[in-house]
């Protein structure tokens, strides 16, 4: 997906909402653009290198139709380990109109700049999902990137 800033705002505000049970289990990550310097496709190809970028996805285990939860996949090396709990749920978005598939970190045990992302979701294809990661910033959230995931299995 080697698309510019304003191409992924179209995909994501012409997405479609996912359900809570169709994202389920391991899915696979990668950075696609940002700001400052994840706006330059240099830095994004450097960050997503599997030596560099830890970040290998998501896990997700819906709870009920309205709610989940799930876990980022962090790999470096042998090491393989899932951090950062997130509750998932489909909210009002950000910016646009129609609902997203939301991720909330803020809940105990994450650290406490993990607790100020948000992340939201849309469904663009049948396994494959564009979010945003938005960041609370004197209260209120502001984007900072996107990045796809692709359902494992």
């Amino acid at each position: 997906m080697g698309k510019t800033k304003y191409e992924l705002d179209e995909l994501f505000l012409n997405g479609e909402t996912p359900t809570i049970e169709e994202i389920k289990g391991l899915t696979n990550g990668r950075v696609l653009a940002g700001i400052l310097p994840l706006a330059n496709k240099y830095i994004r190809y450097i960050i997503n290198l599997p030596f560099i970028l830890p970040w290998k996805g998501k896990f997700f285990d819906p709870i009920t139709k309205d709610m989940g939860k799930g876990k980022n996949r962090i790999e470096y090396g042998l090491l393989k380990i899932k951090l950062f709990n997130f509750e998932t749920n489909i909210i009002d978005p950000l910016v646009g109109d129609n609902k997203v598939f939301s991720l909330n970190y803020d809940l105990s045990g994450n650290p406490w700049f993990i607790r100020q992302i948000r992340d939201d979701m849309k469904k663009i294809s049948k396994k494959l999902y564009l979010g945003t990661a938005n960041f609370k910033w004197r209260g209120e959230h502001k984007f900072v990137l996107y990045f796809a995931l692709e359902l494992a299995s």
